[in-house]
């Protein structure tokens, strides 16, 4: 990944691994795929986004369309497993500090509550 484009790509990589467990019909192989994506997959995908983390953005020029995309995909999995990024410290900031933008903070906190 030397760019945002492909930070923005790497999404769908992300995407992919989740489908697994997301669109599984039985709730009990559900459960056990999720919890082994978050135990497995997920880690190695988030060190793989957190090394290419360009100081506060993903592009050093400053916040681009894969950060607002990047927050969005960091957002939904926080809501699925808390502690996702507990060891992904400089995600869960470029989390905070998109979601902080004027504008952005603005519409989280009068959006409606969605399952995704």
């Amino acid at each position: 990944m030397r760019n945002t484009f492909g930070a923005f790509l790497f999404i769908t990589d992300m995407t992919q691994a989740i489908r697994k467990w997301h669109m599984e019909k039985d709730e009990a192989v559900k459960a056990t795929l999720q919890e082994e994506y978050f135990r497995t997959t997920a880690p190695e995908h988030l060190d793989v986004l957190q090394s290419h983390l360009k100081g506060h953005f993903f592009a050093s020029s400053g916040v681009t369309f894969a950060d607002f995309a990047i927050a969005i995909f960091l957002g939904n999995m926080l809501r699925r497993n808390a502690a996702a990024l507990d060891k992904h410290a400089a995600l869960k900031e470029h989390l905070e500090r998109v979601n902080s933008l004027p504008g952005i903070k603005e519409w989280i906190a009068r959006r409606p509550e969605t399952e995704n």
